[in-house]
């Protein structure tokens, strides 16, 4: 039997930290083990990180409602549509943004929820208006925001 939820595990199981314990099939929660069937067959042969993480992954989606777990199954499914040159991208500024100090991190955040809490007519205007500066403005101003950060 396919589990239509192995693929948002899979995500979720990427993204989390790791670890060396190894896990036995019968010490999952029987929520855990629903979700991770597609590994049954194969737990044993997963590394301990692999299996941890897998385990935290499945013990998230079991705590999410149907609404989280419908937008999670949306963001997977965009990802998937992405191709690999786009995917590496977003995947090397989120270790970038990883390495980053508290306080960046947070300075990021709050500028991506004022970018989020525009209308989608703002949103729009905003990006258009990015678009249409060339290459050498658009570095003009990143310097000079950096600039002006630093002070």
């Amino acid at each position: 039997m396919k589990n239509k939820y192995w693929p948002v595990v899979l995500v979720i199981f990427a993204l989390l930290p790791l670890s060396v314990s190894a896990l036995d099939w019968s010490e999952l929660d029987s929520a855990s083990q629903q979700v991770l069937s597609p590994f049954r067959e194969q737990w044993n042969g997963l590394s301990g990180q692999r299996q941890e993480k897998l385990q935290l992954g499945a013990s998230r989606w079991s705590k999410m409602d149907d609404v989280d777990r419908q937008q999670a199954q949306e963001r997977l499914q965009r990802w998937h549509q992405l191709d690999d040159k786009t995917r590496a991208a977003i995947k090397l500024r989120f270790l970038k943004f990883q390495q980053l100090g508290a306080d960046q991190k947070q300075k990021i955040r709050n500028n991506f929820n004022r970018f989020r809490s525009l209308t989608p007519e703002q949103r729009r205007k905003f990006k258009a208006r990015w678009k249409e500066l060339a290459p050498a403005q658009r570095k003009r101003l990143l310097r000079r925001l950096k600039h002006r950060k630093q002070q």
